[in-house]
């Protein structure tokens, strides 16, 4: 079964402050799970012609900010942020890429948007999980937070399965952030984590 079909996903991370503007990490983690057939909501390549946040949209915002261009910048970035703050609504789950040595601001307002609504959020943490930031660990599960990729990707090959039982290398948690619904046609419904 897949589970996650059709379902919605944000790929929250750095964007401003990163040399390609964000896009590696989101394309690499999109390839990666294909197969899960998830839509991707992705602020790098937003789905929307009104308002873009491309690494030449970036050069721009930081020459406005050298020059004190101001009520440009914020002419701008208002519509940035309702445009992510919406994906982020719309997602079912967020995928999220943080790392110590990569400042973002953006990134932890989406966080705590999609804590707000209970959402499930899976981190992945550059610097390994024994290095995340204490206040991670009270906002959202621990088991939501991942050493690597490809520990992220095994979790939701989890999730993905046709049961709802828990394996003994997946801790169960109780927040019950995962309400997968049977929108398509599948016929086990709804499964609840």
């Amino acid at each position: 079964m897949n589970r996650l079909r059709h379902t919605r996903c944000y790929l929250a991370g750095p964007i401003e402050t990163c040399a390609d503007g964000g896009t590696s990490w989101r394309d690499m983690i999109k390839e990666r799970l294909d197969y899960l057939n998830i839509q991707w909501l992705d602020p790098c390549k937003k789905p929307t012609t009104f308002i873009s946040e491309t690494p030449e949209d970036n050069i721009l915002l930081q020459q406005d900010r050298a020059l004190g261009r101001y009520d440009q910048i914020r002419d701008r970035m208002i519509w940035v942020r309702r445009v992510d703050l919406r994906l982020v609504h719309l997602a079912d789950f967020l995928i999220v890429y943080l790392d110590q040595d990569t400042p973002t601001v953006g990134t932890i307002e989406e966080i705590t948007w999609a804590n707000q609504e209970k959402k499930p959020i899976l981190i992945h943490y550059a610097q390994g999980k024994t290095k995340a930031p204490l206040w991670l660990f009270g906002m959202i599960p621990h088991q939501m937070i991942f050493s690597s990729w490809v520990e992220l990707q095994q979790y939701l090959a989890y999730v993905d399965h046709e049961t709802c039982l828990v394996p003994d290398s997946i801790t169960p948690w109780s927040d019950n952030r995962w309400h997968l619904f049977s929108f398509h046609g599948d016929q086990n419904g709804m499964c609840t984590m």
